[in-house]
């Protein structure tokens, strides 16, 4: 009789535990879920989980690298970076879709994004895609870097869950690249294919410059490179920046590049909210002037492409600068462009990124 009375004690006993531990498991879950993939603390050391996951890898590691070796260096081994690249083309990520999500979410810690995948909350973030705002890298520099630099990361910071850190560009500066069309001027452009690729103002511009859109995902399903639009046959053209003709022509490409200098594929290194916040004030300053630091030295490696591309001759032959009178043309679109960005980032945000410029 005891011993039967100590069987269903013993039952409860061990249900008890078992609620207790999935309890305790669920609420560390949603406490994990809560602080992003949060850095991980081992023996007071911080991993950050940096994911690189789409196009372009390379200029992405560079800056990466510098951060993890600054932030390492300057943390004295209290912060650890760990920087994931995919092993496959399948674990690579759209850049559009799913880099946002998994920072947000907390599935990866930091990472590298374009500005665009922000721009649906954090309005301002339309104006950087503005054709022909910015006259040249100095100028980039003092909007990344001042006030209005801090007044896009504060846009990202109140409307989103990641924590903005520094902006650059992935390429530097745009233009046209084709690889079976001669591009000596802008009308050589109308109804070439070219993917559509940027984000409100960059796609007015493709309007008057009548090309004929498609997706940025190709029939293939290959929606990460550049350069495989062209050598697939998906587009006639692309918006392409320097690397990514200095790869093409290195691999033999027919390539011709109607030097515009439209626009710029911006970039900023973010990190998870969460993340950011578990950090004491001191690794988050560290970590603050590591991304600044990064971002500067990835803005000044593409400024080396694009010497390099317009002064080896290799390159240099495949290069068609502007006319005067297309250049005044795209001056005129841009405007027009312009106006599309300002009804959704504001004229007084357009005119502070050109007062930079001393206008």
């Amino acid at each position: 009789m005891l011993a039967a009375m100590k069987r269903p004690l013993f039952a409860l006993l061990i249900a008890f535990v078992v609620i207790v531990a999935l309890g305790t498991f669920q609420s560390r879950n949603e406490s994990a879920q809560q602080a992003a993939a949060a850095a991980a603390v081992d023996d007071g050391v911080v991993t950050i989980n940096w994911m690189i996951g789409h196009e372009p890898i390379h200029y992405f590691l560079r800056a990466a690298q510098t951060f993890k070796d600054l932030v390492e260096e300057r943390s004295h081994g209290e912060i650890v970076v760990n920087i994931i690249l995919p092993e496959t083309q399948d674990e690579r990520i759209d850049f559009r879709d799913q880099a946002r999500g998994m920072l947000e979410s907390g599935a990866v810690d930091m990472m590298q994004a374009y500005t665009g995948t922000f721009s649906n909350d954090a309005k301002s973030i339309y104006a950087l895609d503005t054709p022909l705002l910015f006259r040249d890298y100095r100028h980039i520099d003092a909007v990344l870097e001042g006030p209005v630099g801090e007044s896009l990361i504060a846009d990202i910071d109140t409307h989103t869950n990641a924590k903005a850190l520094a902006f650059t560009f992935s390429g530097g500066y745009m233009s046209f690249v084709s690889s079976e069309n001669d591009l000596a001027s802008l009308t050589d452009l109308k109804n070439l294919r070219v993917p559509e690729q940027g984000f409100n103002a960059a796609g007015v511009l493709l309007g008057q410059l009548n090309v004929t859109p498609v997706p940025w995902e190709a029939p293939n399903g290959d929606k990460y490179s550049f350069w495989s639009h062209l050598t697939t046959g998906h587009a006639q053209a692309i918006e392409g920046v320097y690397n990514d003709a200095i790869e093409l022509i290195d691999g033999g490409e027919p390539i011709s590049i109607l030097h515009s200098k439209h626009r710029v594929l911006f970039t900023v290194l973010a990190m998870n909210t969460d993340v950011y916040n578990s950090l004491t004030e001191e690794q988050q300053a560290i970590v603050r002037e590591a991304a600044i630091e990064a971002a500067r030295a990835e803005r000044q490696e593409v400024e080396a492409d694009e010497a390099r591309l317009l002064s080896d001759e290799k390159y240099a032959q495949h290069v068609h600068e502007l006319s005067e009178s297309d250049r005044e043309l795209l001056e005129d679109y841009a405007a027009q462009a312009e106006d599309a960005a300002a009804e959704v980032a504001g004229q007084d945000l357009i005119d502070a990124i050109k007062k930079e410029a001393g206008e």
